[in-house]
């Protein structure tokens, strides 16, 4: 649970940066996928890894998308860390 926690944090840090942010979304997946310990998983995500950082960019242009995306991903978090 505590690098998706870690990267997270690293999520709201880079709020204002959408490089930065893109950069910390696509940890926090991937913190997810590793914490399945599903080798296929986490092949998947890396083979997706171009398409998904590509699909972040885009997705978090418009204004406020990037805070929304945060506050899912903390809700997330939250029922991930409660299990």
């Amino acid at each position: 649970v505590e690098p998706c926690g870690a990267a997270l944090a690293d999520c709201e840090n880079a709020l204002a940066e959408p490089a930065r942010f893109v950069e910390a979304d696509v940890a926090f997946h991937f913190a997810i996928v590793q914490a399945t310990h599903n080798t296929l998983l986490v092949a998947l995500h890396r083979a997706v890894l171009d398409w998904l950082c590509n699909q972040r960019t885009v997705s978090i242009e418009p204004q406020g998308s990037a805070r929304a995306a945060h506050r899912a991903h903390r809700r997330v978090y939250e029922a991930i860390a409660a299990h």
